[in-house]
This record gives structure tokens, C-alpha cells and sequence, in this order.
């Protein structure tokens, strides 16, 4: 009899089990993508890993696809969402993120509160999608509005903590996605410097990872304006 062979790479099954206990306690998830291939590098348990959390899809290589291309899937984005391609999540965890996206939108601004709690109401996902960002690492295209979108999906900690009466804290950002999608070198054009290790093959992120990050209006204000990445490697269904 043949041995068996596990082909699934030991760093990834180990960093798999990590990254769902530890998305526990991150604020917001970026879920990266490759724009070559939208729908081929959406991981399906990103649904039930990020259950009840503010959720961004980010989309690199935006230099690399046509316009056409990039408008036809924004289009498609629009109109199904960007979790279209989620697997299926359990009933408990489903309940879960319902009451957890209640308790964020009793946070959230008098206007734009009650649109995003029509919103949440309206779609059944466990984890949907609050935006879809297109950016171009290599040219620091879209991420000064992504840092945008990172802070106004975490407004709720930090209007929970000042209600609480404590003093802001850096919103705790999980950056998530298939080997080789450009996780690590999105974080380094968000740093503005070479932090986190990147090259043309997958495999190079091997544990997880926190990056502090200050935004250009953290220099001048308060903690709440900055953020702390979490890097993992690359994971595989």
C-alpha cells in the first residue's frame, strides 16, 4: 500500500488554526485579492472567519487587468456583493454575527447608522462586505482610500470606548488572503516603507505577524487615527 501524502503545506494548516482564533479579537478584516483572478482567490471560510466583523475587499495588481476588465467586475461587485462566493456558515455562528453587527450599529453616526443597519438587515451574510477597494501597490494607488475605509469600518471601538470613558486605542486590522496575492506588499506601501518581507513566489510570510501603523492625520491627533496590522501567510482551502 501507497503512504499518504499530505500535500497541504505545514505553515499554512498551522497559521490557518491560528489566524481563525485570532481574527477573534481583530477590530476589521481586509481580505485581499488578486484582480487576475476575483472570484478564484476568494477563500471560502472567510465568511465564517470574519462572522460578525467590519469586512474590506481589497483587489491588487490593478495595474496588471484591462480597464474593461476592472469596470465589469466593480459592476458585478455592486450588484451581487463581494461575498457572493462564501461557503456556508452554521446557523450558531450566523446568529452570532447578526446580534454582533446589532451591537456595532448602535454605534454608528444618526445617518449614516440607519443606512448601514438597513444594510445589515437586508443581507444574510455572515460576514458582508462593507467595500470593495482596487488598488495598485506598486504606485500607492487607492490606499490612502483604503486607510480611509479601514478607520470609518473601526469608528465603532473607538465611539464604544469613549462612551465607556476610556481613551481611544490603535484599531487592531486583520489582512487576510490566498499565498501570493500581494498581502505583504500591500502593507508596506501602507507603511510608506519596505516592513514586511515580499517576493514573486508564495511561501515567504510564514507566522503571523503585528505591524503598527500611523496614518498622516495620527500625527497629529489622537491614538484612534492609527491602526495595527496583522500580517499572515498566504492560506489555502
Amino acid at each position: 500500500k501507497r503512504p499518504t501524502v499530505n500535500w497541504y503545506p505545514g505553515h499554512i494548516a498551522k497559521a490557518e488554526r491560528q489566524l481563525s482564533e485570532t481574527l477573534k479579537a481583530v477590530d476589521v478584516v481586509v481580505e485581499v485579492r488578486d484582480a487576475r483572478a476575483c472570484k478564484a482567490s476568494s477563500h471560502p471560510k472567510v465568511g465564517e472567519w470574519c462572522a460578525g466583523r467590519p469586512r474590506i475587499v481589497v483587489l491588487t495588481h490593478l495595474d496588471t487587468v484591462p480597464k474593461l476588465s476592472f469596470q465589469q467586475w466593480k459592476r458585478s461587485y455592486d450588484e451581487f456583493g463581494a461575498e457572493k462566493w462564501d461557503g456556508e456558515v452554521n446557523a450558531q455562528i450566523q446568529n452570532q454575527a447578526i446580534q454582533a453587527r446589532g451591537e456595532r450599529f448602535k454605534y454608528d453616526d444618526a445617518v449614516g447608522g440607519v443606512k448601514r443597519k438597513q444594510a445589515g438587515t437586508q443581507n444574510k451574510a455572515a460576514s458582508p462586505v462593507e467595500c470593495v477597494k482596487f488598488v495598485d501597490a506598486k504606485q500607492g494607488q487607492g490606499i490612502h482610500s483604503l486607510n480611509r475605509s479601514i478607520l470609518k469600518a473601526g469608528s465603532h471601538v473607538q465611539e464604544r470606548r469613549e462612551r465607556r470613558g476610556l481613551q481611544p486605542r490603535p484599531l487592531r486590522v486583520g489582512i487576510i488572503g490566498y499565498p501570493n496575492v500581494g498581502k505583504s506588499a500591500l502593507i508596506n506601501r501602507i507603511l510608506g516603507r519596505r516592513r514586511a518581507r515580499t517576493a514573486d513566489t508564495p511561501g515567504v510570510t510564514r507566522s503571523l505577524q503585528w505591524i503598527r501603523v500611523r496614518t498622516d492625520d495620527s500625527k497629529t491627533t489622537s491614538r484612534g487615527k492609527e491602526f495595527e496590522l496583522l500580517d499572515s501567510p498566504g492560506i489555502i482551502p
